[in-house]
């Protein structure tokens, strides 16, 4: 019964440290968005769509990194882990998808932007767009 006892003791600090040690992720509305990017210390937009929607239209400044790619995890992996990133797809679907990795990399902040791009539109935000190469 003592041996249960400290395993069990043990496995909830070990459970209480990867909670402490977790990302942290804030759903934030497409204002919200904008209004971080205003701010000096802007976190910087990652757009998880795939290129052909990203050129379409985006949000100024914004990174593509495709979530359906198979080197997404490896794309991740070399960004600044203890930087603030706001991410997006197209409703919210995919990045809520590609949250899972974001934690599994342990980014210590994460925004992700409700409703993604067509939340963005519906606001009146404005995009800047590629054409294709």
């Amino acid at each position: 019964m003592k041996l249960f006892k400290v395993i069990m003791c043990a496995w909830l600090a070990l459970m209480c440290v990867s909670q402490a040690a977790g990302t942290e992720v804030v759903d934030v509305s497409p204002k919200q968005v904008a209004a971080m990017l205003k701010s000096k210390s802007a976190p910087q937009v990652i757009d998880v769509r795939t290129s052909d929607e990203y050129k379409k239209g985006h949000i100024k400044g914004a990174v593509v990194i495709d979530v359906t790619k198979s080197d997404f995890a490896a794309q991740l992996g070399k960004l600044d882990k203890e930087k603030t990133y706001i991410i997006h797809c197209r409703s919210g679907g995919r990045s809520g998808k590609a949250l899972k990795t974001f934690k599994k990399l342990g980014f210590s902040k994460i925004y992700h932007m409700d409703d993604g791009m067509n939340g963005w539109k519906k606001a009146g935000m404005s995009t800047e767009s590629k054409k294709p190469e």
